[in-house]
């Protein structure tokens, strides 16, 4: 049905945006307020694919991180809101990834993750997670991450 036919098309969409080139051209044509919108879906597994495409567009580019970032897209609270939220472990990992991609070596995705309360909500994970889930080893290496930027930032 229409649910196999997005989660596909999700999943080749992740493909396309690890090229860098693929990623510019979805950029250019707005197509990420799409995936956006996705966050937001009431089905689990779109927000997971959303958050993934979302990631992988962000991951190893500086325009595409600051297009993500930028008041027309603003894609951070969302990805906040679903790490904070009590999501199926597999959303909350591909959010937490996206958001993770969005501030590496980024100041203004750094911003933006304390803003949307994403420190506070990584902080929650880590209490309520067990101690050996990869999730909690995604959320102690990204706030390892942020003390490491923002300990650049004081030099």
């Amino acid at each position: 049905g229409r649910m196999q036919a997005a989660l596909e098309a999700l999943e080749a969409l992740q493909e396309l945006v690890e090229d860098v080139d693929n990623a510019r051209d979805l950029m250019a044509a707005g197509g990420f307020a799409e995936v956006k919108g996705l966050l937001a879906a009431e089905e689990p597994r779109l927000q997971a694919g959303a958050a993934w495409v979302l990631g992988t567009a962000a991951q190893n580019d500086e325009a595409l991180q600051s297009h993500l970032c930028s008041a027309e897209v603003d894609v951070m609270p969302g990805l906040a809101r679903l790490f904070r939220e009590a999501a199926p472990a597999e959303v909350r990992a591909k959010a937490l990834y996206a958001a993770s991609a969005l501030q590496r070596s980024h100041a203004l995705g750094r911003r933006q993750f304390e803003l949307a309360g994403g420190v506070h909500a990584l902080v929650d994970a880590l209490a309520g997670e067990a101690a050996a889930s990869k999730l909690r080893l995604k959320s102690l290496t990204l706030l390892a991450d942020l003390l490491a930027a923002a300990a650049g930032e004081e030099e």
